[in-house]
């Protein structure tokens, strides 16, 4: 990184921790956290290629604030309100990139092989359920069960660069798409909305029906109690991408058509006893 983005991003990062010692943000639950470091990144830019920017810099933590696209954005959050929870705003700095690792990887551990990073929001989704990191809560929902199509966009664009491991991401695509997942009909979003709190990670699945995950976004009520979406714009390429609030979630789904069906998932707080066999190891 030049040291003009570097300083930029840690002025970044550092507000986000600033604010959360002033307005105490380790007391609030894990939503409430999580919305609170999204609206901090608002206007923040977005780029189309912000994927490659988390696979060629795992080990270099300031590079998450630079620039957004939604699965990057959700992750930076979240990842970022679980450390503010767990072990409080001064710890922060030098675990963002392993606690991002941790919800990342398949192995949990820091890595830069595409083989080892999760690719796909359906994967990510059972993936972090099982750790206990989120919970799933579109089957209690009434989401009906969902068989994502044959995937293929990793291994496509892994063809390009790496065609010896092309049949291993094959492989990983087949059983990806053969996992369990359920989504709720973009026309009943109106009856889930008073079911949605703060922090909630929603997870647009694509037209036509059955199709993969195309765009997630986290939840977020203002003081009258109006469902918002912050997320990373998907704006016409002429237009600045960057970090948004939508004040509403039904208008904005109302002029997406390309939208199908919603999934919701919740971040789970973390433990009282994990936070502290956690800061042992720190």
């Amino acid at each position: 990184l030049g040291q003009a983005l570097e300083q930029a991003a840690k002025e970044r990062f550092h507000a986000i921790l600033d604010a959360a010692r002033r307005e105490d943000w380790q007391s609030k639950p894990i939503g409430d956290i999580l919305t609170h470091v999204g609206r901090t990144l608002v206007g923040a830019p977005c780029l189309s290629k912000a994927q490659m920017l988390f696979e060629t810099t795992t080990r270099v933590p300031w590079a998450y604030l630079l620039a957004f696209d939604c699965i990057i954005y959700m992750e930076t959050v979240l990842a970022t309100a679980r450390i503010i929870q767990r072990s409080g705003p001064s710890k922060c700095a030098k675990q963002l990139s392993l606690e991002l690792s941790r919800i990342r990887s398949r192995t949990g551990v820091p890595t830069s092989d595409p083989l080892s990073l999760v690719q796909y929001a359906e994967e990510w989704v059972h993936l972090n359920a099982a750790r206990g990191i989120v919970e799933n809560i579109t089957p209690k929902l009434h989401g009906k069960l969902l068989r994502p199509k044959k995937l293929h966009a990793f291994s496509d664009k892994l063809r390009r660069k790496d065609p010896v491991r092309t049949r291993a991401a094959m492989a990983l695509e087949t059983a990806i798409s053969r996992l369990e997942f359920f989504a709720i009909p973009i026309r009943l979003i109106s009856r889930i909305k008073p079911k949605l709190i703060n922090g909630d990670i929603i997870a647009f699945v694509d037209n036509p029906p059955g199709a993969r995950v195309g765009h997630v976004g986290v939840a977020c009520r203002d003081r009258f109690g109006q469902v918002g979406l912050l997320h990373a714009s998907q704006a016409s390429p002429a237009a600045e991408n960057k970090i948004c609030l939508e004040t509403s979630l039904s208008r904005w789904v109302a002029d997406r058509p390309d939208i199908s069906a919603v999934a919701v998932i919740r971040p789970l707080d973390t433990p009282i006893e994990y936070n502290r066999n956690h800061d042992r190891r720190s």
